[in-house]
C-alpha cells in the first residue's frame, strides 16, 4: 500500500514539473498566451517559485494584458527572491495604467533597496507626470496635401 502511494506521489511531482518545463518552453518560444495557464498550475502547487512567477508577470506584461502583469508582480514581490528590478518593473506597469499613487509607494520601496539617481529620476518622474505627459488636444494633426499644387515626387 505504501508503494502505491510513493508511486503516486512521484507521478503527481512529475505532472507538476511537467508543466513549469512546459511552461518555461512556451515561454522561451515567445508563445506567451500557451504558457501563461501552464504557469498558472504550476503555481497553485508551488506558489513560491520565483522563475515561474517572474515568466508568468512577464508574459502577461508581453501580451498587453498589463492588470494581469501587476497582480503577478505584486506576488512576486512577496517572495524573498524578489530583486529590485521586480520593484522598477512594476512601478513602470502602474504607471501605464495610471495608478501614480500606488506606482509612488513602490517607487519609494525600490529607492530604499537601490538608493541613487535612478531611483530619484524615478520618483520625479511620477510627481511630474502631467507635466511630462500631453494630453490628447495638446496636438491637432492636419492633411495639407491638397493645398500642393504639384506632387514633390515628380
Amino acid at each position: 500500500m505504501k508503494k502505491i502511494a510513493i508511486i503516486i506521489l512521484l507521478l503527481c511531482s512529475i505532472s507538476v514539473l511537467a508543466q513549469k518545463s512546459q511552461g518555461d518552453k512556451k515561454f522561451k518560444l515567445y508563445e506567451y498566451s500557451e504558457a501563461i495557464p501552464l504557469y498558472k498550475q504550476y503555481l497553485e502547487k508551488n506558489p513560491d517559485d520565483y522563475d515561474a512567477t517572474k515568466n508568468l508577470a512577464l508574459s502577461y506584461k508581453y501580451i498587453n494584458n498589463i492588470s494581469g502583469s501587476i497582480e503577478i508582480y505584486r506576488a512576486l514581490l512577496k517572495l524573498k527572491e524578489a530583486v529590485p528590478d521586480d520593484w522598477y518593473d512594476l512601478v513602470q506597469l502602474l504607471r501605464i495604467t495610471g495608478n501614480l499613487t500606488e506606482a509612488r509607494q513602490y517607487a519609494v520601496q525600490y529607492q530604499g533597496k537601490i538608493p541613487g539617481e535612478k531611483a530619484q529620476n524615478l520618483i520625479k518622474s511620477i510627481d511630474m507626470y502631467n507635466e511630462l505627459t500631453a494630453s490628447i488636444n495638446d496636438y491637432s494633426i492636419v492633411n495639407k496635401t491638397s493645398l500642393y499644387s504639384q506632387s514633390v515626387f515628380t
